[in-house]
């Protein structure tokens, strides 16, 4: 191309570029109006919010496309009462996953070996009076499904962080650790381990925890390869947690997948209604994008890092005026939306659904009885900026997703290159049918996933740290490309 050519093209690209500005101030300018009468313009009612799948029924599973599902099943969902609310193993369809969790087994504190929690319901008879058989029965899933792989996480919330610091913070503990997750793992026949350690450094734990869990990854890794067992860990998405805890960089070429637990972001822990797991929030307030953006920014690479999705809400109870004190002030950077009481002051415990009987805590199943059976009493909304649904009820307030919601975070996880989506947790899908088709949310991200295909989606490089090499475009490809933005400029400039 001539000097003259490319002084043109730059020209332009910068009358394009003042065109685009143009149109940003006028925008901004407007929602800044908006949200000076009070109201938050990116929310919105919604009077038909859809609660189950819409799509192809035969695309939704993992043999239409590339990418991970890993399937949390929280085991004590079976003793959930009344009876429509426990889930049973009959309740998995396997050609949704593409990895199984069995959670959880747990750890000793004494003698520092993995154990299971429910002998009775993870064994048999003859084992420890157990007799449901779970971790076989689990299993056997693999004889009928040869894609699945079927890994038996330890740890989780209620597991806490105390004595898995003493066991990580001491050599022999570790290996007296690691030999026997070894034996349980290979007497049932999973297919590796999950770590769920909550949290290393915190909770109870100790300063050093943080290189001491890489030196305990570090070990599992060089045993189990000998016998070609997977090692995946659960981490969690606030950046504190992350800084103190993981020493990512090292951890990501260690680990098969980073298991992300992208949720809890906000609960009624902190005094205000939020959301569960937005998508999008400023800069500080947590979010999906802003947890993946920093651990891809600390050297995890994308084809490691495992996105989870809620399969449930975070419920919040909006007390009358006067009852909190002082109202208590927002850090989103957003003005609150009253009547839909976003970003309101709280109570801090939220009310229980009617089978997982948690305070602050709604299962999607649970989600869909409320809006079936009493869709009149709840008014539901969206909010564009967060990409997530939210509903309201008198002084009760609802954050989840739907699938709508599960969509944008799935179309995120394919445009960012990631390895997949996780699930916390299946057991609270619409298993029964409530809302309509079976397994709606989970249903909803495999075909998101094989909506959103993206090209080199299967290329895994080979090399920790490092993606495929792309040839990186010529002078022709960046003409076109200027051409193609200004006229896309010009023509949102004009139309908008």
């Amino acid at each position: 191309m001539t000097m003259s050519g490319w002084t043109s093209i730059h020209f332009l690209v910068v009358v394009g570029f003042v065109l685009l500005f143009l149109k940003e101030a006028n925008s901004v300018s407007n929602t800044v109006s908006s949200m000076d009468e009070g109201e938050d313009p990116s929310v919105r009612e919604v009077t038909n919010l859809n609660l189950t799948f819409r799509g192809d029924y035969q695309r939704a599973r993992v043999q239409a496309h590339k990418k991970v599902v890993v399937c949390y099943v929280a085991t004590w969902a079976t003793y959930r009462k009344p009876d429509e609310g426990a889930f049973d193993i009959d309740h998995i369809e396997p050609n949704l996953c593409t990895h199984l969790i069995y959670s959880f087994a747990g750890l000793d504190n004494t003698t520092f070996i993995m154990k299971p929690l429910d002998p009775w319901l993870d064994q048999k008879l003859q084992e420890n009076g157990g007799g449901r058989e779970w971790f076989k029965r689990f299993n056997d899933f693999k004889a009928k499904y040869p894609h699945l792989k079927v890994l038996l996480a330890i740890g989780g919330w209620n597991e806490g962080s105390k004595k898995y610091s003493q066991m990580a913070g001491n050599s022999q503990n570790r290996q007296v650790f690691i030999q026997s997750a070894l034996d349980l793992i290979q007497r049932y026949g999973f297919d590796g381990l999950d770590l769920d350690w909550e949290f290393p450094a915190d909770r109870g734990g100790s300063m050093d925890d943080k290189r001491q869990f890489t030196i305990l990854v570090q070990e599992l890794r060089h045993k189990f390869d000998k016998y070609g067992l997977m090692l995946t860990s659960a981490f969690g998405p606030a950046l504190s947690t992350a800084t103190k805890g993981y020493e990512l960089r090292e951890l990501a070429g260690l680990l098969d997948h980073i298991h992300l637990m992208c949720y809890d972001y906000h609960g009624a822990w902190d005094r205000k209604t939020g959301h569960n797991a937005p998508l999008y929030a400023p800069k500080g307030d947590g979010s999906i994008a802003e947890s993946v953006d920093y651990y891809l920014a600390q050297g995890v690479p994308p084809h490691k890092l495992v996105i989870g999705l809620p399969f449930y809400g975070r419920t919040f109870i909006i007390p009358d005026e006067g009852q909190l004190g002082d109202a208590l002030s927002s850090s989103t950077g957003r003005n609150a939306s009253v009547r839909a009481g976003l970003f309101q002051g709280a109570m801090d415990k939220g009310f229980q659904g009617p089978y997982t009987k948690e305070d602050g805590f709604l299962g999607y199943n649970e989600i869909c009885r409320e809006l079936t059976a009493s869709r009149g009493d709840w008014t539901t909304y969206w909010d564009d900026v967060a990409k997530v649904p939210y509903m309201r009820n008198g002084n009760k307030w609802v954050s989840f997703d739907n699938p709508d919601s599960i969509r944008e975070k799935v179309k995120y996880i394919t445009q960012k290159k990631l390895r997949g989506a996780m699930i916390w947790s299946i057991d609270t899908d619409d298993f029964r049918s409530t809302c309509g088709i079976k397994n709606a949310l989970l249903r909803t991200v495999n075909f998101a996933l094989y909506q959103n295909v993206m090209p080199g989606d299967d290329v895994i490089p080979s090399t920790p740290g490092r993606g495929p090499l792309r040839p990186t475009a010529g002078a022709s490809g960046l003409q076109i490309s200027v051409v193609l933005g200004l006229i896309a400029a010009t023509v949102l400039y004009f139309l908008g």
